[in-house]
């Protein structure tokens, strides 16, 4: 099959042998190439001499730091504390315990001993178990310390802590008493 140039490329109607056109077209293309990078190379150079930084301050100026004032910020100690109503349990009177009054911890309950149950929720987010702790009764100012070795249900009847019947009596609470517990440092 013979493909006739004429209508395949119709643009072509000049001879190329005879043309200067596509000469020119390709010698004036290689040359703004050319004068392209030439220009980019002497740009290049003449940013990247070593020309000496002059200041604009005069050098019979001396310039001082001036002093600024650290002032450290000390972070604000968090103090823990629960204010709140307790009520008290003991080996006689203890709702929801264990029939082998077991506390948190793995111990019996002692009602001699100065001991609180927390809520559950307070035990675990500060770790309290086994800690000591201040207790304090907000009536007559008598304090103690005791450890918290468990935890109770008590928060459902707005209470704070079950105290065992020693650390009541220590305090000199009733049945009911408003008490501030916070940790012994």
């Amino acid at each position: 099959m013979k493909i006739d140039l004429d209508k395949r490329y119709p643009f072509e109607l000049v001879d190329h042998e005879s043309s200067w056109l596509p000469f020119n077209i390709t010698f004036l293309f290689f040359l703004g190439v050319s004068i392209g990078v030439l220009t980019s190379i002497a740009i290049v150079l003449l940013l990247s001499k070593n020309t000496p930084y002059v200041s604009p301050i005069p050098d019979n100026i001396v310039i001082t730091p001036i002093a600024t004032p650290s002032a450290t910020i000390a972070p604000t100690p968090v103090v823990m504390k629960w204010n709140g109503t307790a009520s008290y349990y003991s080996r006689e009177g203890c709702l929801g315990c264990s029939p082998t009054l077991t506390m948190a911890n793995g111990e019996t309950l002692d009602d001699s001993r100065y001991t609180l149950a927390m809520t559950p929720k307070d035990v675990r987010a500060y770790k309290l178990l086994n800690t000591k702790v201040t207790v304090k009764n907000v009536q007559t100012n008598a304090s103690i310390v005791a450890t918290v070795t468990d935890t109770g249900g008590f928060a459902r009847y707005s209470r704070i802590a079950d105290l065992s019947v020693a650390t009541k009596q220590a305090i000199g609470c009733k049945d009911l008493c408003e008490v501030e517990i916070t940790p012994v440092d």
